[in-house]
């Protein structure tokens, strides 16, 4: 991470509103502002189906083509535990009564996703209204409606209200159904303690040492069997909760070629075999763009682990998680000792805060699988 660590936890947001469509617009403290969807993945957690896998893909690859240069999305995943509590109509027979008596309060994970689009606001001493850009920004959020109708996805816009509860249960590190509160915070290098809680955020990607498999599907396979490439998560030991959040950052395209050919040029004139290597790597990629109409974005990819209890029991989630990235082929960074900086980077449409360090430029098709 950085030399100059954040140690102070301030107010993220401006505010939220919400608009007559009753569609809630949540206000970054730097002027971002965002609409948050909550969704259902389009591919069932056990479906054989590989093409399912691959248009997921491009249906997510379509939503940042639509947004374009200036746009950002965050996808968070929650697998939460929770206990099972059925609602038993006064009027229902016996043996369904009994059915569902006999499984209350047994412990399952929830899973439930959220999309958040968020509008870049250039950072300047006087923040300009520009009604332009927000008009472009709602006739965007439409054509992300009208694609996810057309997948025939289910989804729902949240309100303000819902995104204000959304925000304070991922302040509290709490997705359980019914009442919750926050309590104090104590960051420490490898996690940070909450009440009788812990969590600690493993960073994917270390930029100074990337560790990426050279070719990655939307899927893997247990067997001749398709799982989804994270299934694991579902699965981790002594976890009460676990996020991944994807954040995928949109730059301007001609920038970001521009310094590509700068850096294949500088690449080239330097003869060895290192310099070599990196200038076909960079060639390729130029190629790739120019050719399948790929886009660059910027990427940073985390998984957050909350537990009950200290350090100590969040080793054995921790452990877990990195065995199966190993696995997969990813290597997590070793300098993700501000847990506190992380936590608030990877906070819902708060994602224009993360640091250059903190993310890599990559295709837009691989950041998405």
């Amino acid at each position: 991470m950085g030399k100059n660590k954040v140690t102070e936890f301030d107010g993220l947001y401006q505010g939220v509103e919400e608009r007559k469509d009753g569609i809630g617009v949540a206000y970054a403290r730097k002027g971002h502002y965002s609409v948050f969807i909550k969704m259902d993945n389009p591919v069932e957690q056990y479906a054989a189906d590989i093409n399912q896998y691959y248009e997921t893909a491009t249906l997510f690859e379509n939503l940042l083509k639509t947004m374009g240069d200036g746009y950002s999305i965050q996808k968070q995943d929650i697998l939460s535990r929770q206990s099972y509590d059925p609602k038993i109509d006064k009027d229902a027979k016996f043996l369904n009564r009994a059915y569902k008596n006999f499984f209350r309060g047994r412990e399952y994970t929830q899973i439930q996703t959220y999309l958040i689009i968020t509008q870049e606001v250039k950072q300047a001493t006087v923040t300009v209204y520009e009604s332009k850009k927000e008009k472009d920004f709602w006739i965007k959020i439409q054509k992300v409606r009208d694609i996810l109708e057309q997948k025939k996805v289910n989804y729902k816009m949240l309100g303000a209200n819902e995104i204000v509860e959304y925000l304070h249960r991922y302040l509290a590190v709490n997705f359980r159904k019914g009442a919750f509160s926050f309590e104090n915070f104590k960051s420490m290098d490898n996690y940070v303690q909450m009440g009788k809680k812990a969590f600690k955020i493993i960073d994917m990607v270390d930029i100074d040492e990337v560790v990426l498999p050279s070719k990655i599907k939307p899927f893997s396979k247990e067997g001749d069997y398709p799982v989804d490439l994270f299934s694991f998560l579902g699965e981790v030991p002594g976890a009460d909760c676990v996020i991944y959040t994807q954040n995928i950052i949109i730059p301007s395209q001609r920038r970001e070629t521009a310094k590509l050919q700068s850096n294949l040029n500088r690449k080239k004139n330097v003869k060895d075999p290192a310099n070599m290597l990196a200038a076909a790597d960079i060639q390729n990629l130029i190629n790739d763009l120019a050719g399948d109409g790929k886009m660059l974005v910027h990427a940073n990819f985390s998984i957050m682990i909350v537990c009950k209890g200290g350090e100590r029991d969040l080793d054995k989630p921790f452990n877990f998680i990195e065995k199966k990235l190993y696995d997969a082929g990813i290597g997590i960074s070793k300098c993700a000792y501000n847990q506190l900086e992380l936590f608030i980077n990877n906070f819902p449409g708060n994602q224009y805060s993360l640091k250059d360090y903190e993310k890599f430029l990559c295709p837009s098709d691989a950041a998405v699988c």
